[in-house]
């Protein structure tokens, strides 16, 4: 049942819940907070008309959540049958290539139940899922990829079969994924102390914590008496690590170097003698942008720019937190500079990367000659 399609070489039958819509951003409980809130934190009514759009996203927000990512996972979870549109029928026909409207409601399909309760701890699910599972952290991801080397060595040449599911299901990549998620969950909480205001979201966040325990006894992390407010205090704290990507598991691939210990592109004078001026944070921010680009990142977020700067820029003292990294570049003085190129992908969010001129730039800001990258 878990990927009744995966062995004949189609698409797995069950979802992946803490699949993100988009893969560059960790947002692993979106989809099942949407759940949980239509399962159990739904007004009386909203059991027969169905949850409106406009709520969904209001309940969203409280999260932080873009507005574009709910739209998408919304879309997603029609498609594979989590969800059920009041407008169309519920047919496969009239989901599989559904379109998110405006007028449209919703509420959790009997596949949802199901998967709440009964599947989305388990042992074989969770280590299937962590085939195509975008890890955030290094040190995880390469658990991952010890843990199930040699199973990839086994059936890299065709796909996965029944055979393979079980070899999968003997190696500890559940609880590997289990207890990444967990970690993972503190970094999704909402905002502010939204959960003393709003009923729905006190619901949705009392069921999913009881799922994190779940979750825990997977990981085989040892269980108080009592869940503590934040999971973090049996779950060892991780320092915030490189980005990574996760390689599809049954393609050919050379484990990466995930973290960068020097600098590409050497710290020009000129910036080194401004370091902890309070008028350095422009250049300190074009050089970090050359530096990424430099590793093959041409667009990146504040907070990837405020690492970079922290890590070969500023002493212990003088670090920068990334929310004013961030304000900066929103700010006039930052974008009216022709090296930046700012481009919005979503409501509130944007990406930051060098414009084609911008060597010109480099040569008036730091008197060198602009770095060659490949």
């Amino acid at each position: 049942m878990l990927s009744g399609n995966s062995i004949s070489g189609g698409k797995s039958v069950l979802p992946n819940l803490y699949y993100p819509v988009f893969p560059s951003y960790p947002c692993y409980f979106l989809k099942l907070r949407l759940l949980l809130r239509l399962l159990y934190g739904r007004h009386s009514s909203e059991s027969r008309r169905g949850t409106t759009l406009k709520e969904i996203l209001n309940f969203t927000r409280m999260y932080a959540y873009h507005e574009r990512w709910t739209r998408l996972a919304i879309r997603e979870m029609v498609r594979e049958r989590l969800l059920e549109c009041m407008e169309i029928p519920s047919e496969a026909d009239f989901t599989k290539n559904y379109e998110l409207e405006e007028s449209h409601s919703f509420r959790t399909s009997p596949l949802t139940v199901v998967m709440i309760k009964q599947v989305y701890f388990d042992n074989i699910y969770l280590s299937m899922i962590g085939r195509e599972l975008p890890f955030h952290k290094s040190k995880a991801f390469e658990k991952f990829c010890d843990a199930v080397r040699d199973v990839i060595t086994i059936v890299s040449e065709e796909s996965l079969n029944k055979t393979g599911v079980d070899l999968l299901s003997e190696t500890e990549a559940n609880s590997i994924v289990a207890r990444y998620l967990v970690e993972s969950f503190e970094e999704e909480k909402p905002i502010g102390e939204v959960l003393m205001h709003f009923p729905e979201v006190a619901t949705t966040e009392e069921k999913l914590r009881d799922m994190i325990t779940k979750l825990l006894r997977v990981a085989g992390v040892a269980l108080p008496n009592r869940l503590p407010e934040t999971i973090s205090e049996i779950v060892s704290t991780k320092k915030q690590e490189a980005q990574v990507f996760q390689l599809s598991l049954f393609e050919d691939f050379e484990k990466p170097t995930l973290l960068q210990e020097t600098n590409s592109i050497q710290v020009p004078h000129e910036l080194a003698d401004i370091q902890t001026a309070p008028r350095s944070l422009a250049p300190k921010i074009f050089w970090a942008l050359v530096e990424l680009r430099a590793r093959g990142k041409k667009q990146v977020t504040g907070s990837e720019i405020a690492n970079i700067i922290n890590q070969y820029l500023v002493d212990d003292i003088n670090k920068v937190e990334p929310t004013n990294i961030s304000k900066a570049l929103r700010g006039k003085a930052l974008q009216s500079q022709s090296w930046l190129n700012t481009e919005e992908i979503a409501s509130r969010k944007k990406l930051y990367g060098l414009s084609d001129n911008w060597r010109s730039y480099w040569e008036q800001t730091f008197n060198e000659q602009s770095p060659t990258l490949d």
